[in-house]
């Protein structure tokens, strides 16, 4: 049980780094126009964007309880908010420029990658829950599926002994028993 632990530990990890990089990428195409070959919209990068690889998250870490997604997700958020703010200011870390005013973007445009990205937070949690929910609903746990045959096992006795007695007398078949 405790290697499984690490396992999905150590998956969680994975998958909230290769979210962020997707995020980031987003974000760089949507806001950092000049530095990349494939045009996005603002919208996608803001709102699409951190659902859609929050609900991939979700979905592919259906084994790990509520709280294990949620700090996925702020994992996933904070990571790709680091490598936004990391590429908007790569020419300062690199040395090639020395102050703000080289850098090859405008005041304005700075302030609306910091702003947006700060949306990152709630939208990536939010599409990890519907994920996380969606893969319960379609790909469900080894214990889950085990509980849910369980539970159709019981009920199929219980529609048994109810088909053997009298209406009048139905109830509990434990009460009869004691």
């Amino acid at each position: 049980m405790r290697g499984e632990s690490w396992k999905l530990y150590l998956g969680g990890l994975l998958w909230a780094g290769v979210g962020a990089v997707v995020i980031a990428f987003v974000f760089t195409s949507a806001f950092m126009r000049t530095f990349t070959p494939i045009p996005m919209d603002a919208f996608n990068a803001v709102v699409i964007g951190p659902l859609f690889v929050g609900f991939v998250v979700g979905a592919l870490l259906t084994e790990a309880d509520i709280r294990g997604i949620a700090y996925a997700a702020i994992l996933t958020a904070i990571l790709s908010m680091a490598l936004i703010y990391v590429m908007m200011f790569i020419p300062m870390i690199t040395g090639t420029a020395t102050n703000m005013l080289q850098l090859p973007m405008t005041d304005f445009e700075r302030q609306a990658i910091i702003l947006s990205s700060v949306f990152l937070i709630p939208l990536t949690i939010m599409g990890t829950i519907l994920g996380k929910a969606f893969g319960e609903m379609a790909l469900p746990s080894d214990e889950e599926v085990e509980r849910r045959r369980l539970i159709l096992r019981e009920t199929r006795e219980w529609h048994a002994l109810l088909r053997g007695t009298p209406p009048g007398k139905r109830g509990r078949p434990r009460d009869e028993e004691e």
